[in-house]
């Protein structure tokens, strides 16, 4: 069981974009194990990277933002502003930024 293994290791590394964000309290640690987890169900060729209708299509199946009381022109702009190379593919890092972001917004 997955929560079991979270539990019996609830210090498992983290990377270096969230641990600098769970020491600056934008995460907890559990918050941020569940990102990680989030993001390697959903990089499922694990080839690092998403484009962004696998992005939006997870954040609106995540619940991080609802896809009906959400416009779609809002979930593009959230986008655009976490692809920091603007190459169009959102890796871990502008993964973590966005996650930050939306959980400011629905706070």
């Amino acid at each position: 069981d997955e929560s079991e293994h979270r539990e019996k290791a609830p210090d498992r590394e983290l990377g270096g974009e969230l641990k600098h964000l769970v020491h600056k309290g934008v995460f907890s640690k559990d918050e941020a194990h569940e990102v990680h987890d989030v993001w390697d169900q959903y990089d499922a060729d694990g080839n690092g990277s998403m484009d962004g209708h696998e992005m939006a299509h997870m954040i609106i199946q995540q619940g991080w933002l609802d896809g009906a009381d959400c416009p779609h022109k809002t979930v593009e702009q959230a986008l655009a502003a976490v692809d920091t190379n603007k190459d169009g593919l959102f890796q871990f890092p502008e993964f973590v930024g966005l996650v930050a972001r939306l959980k400011r917004y629905k706070a």
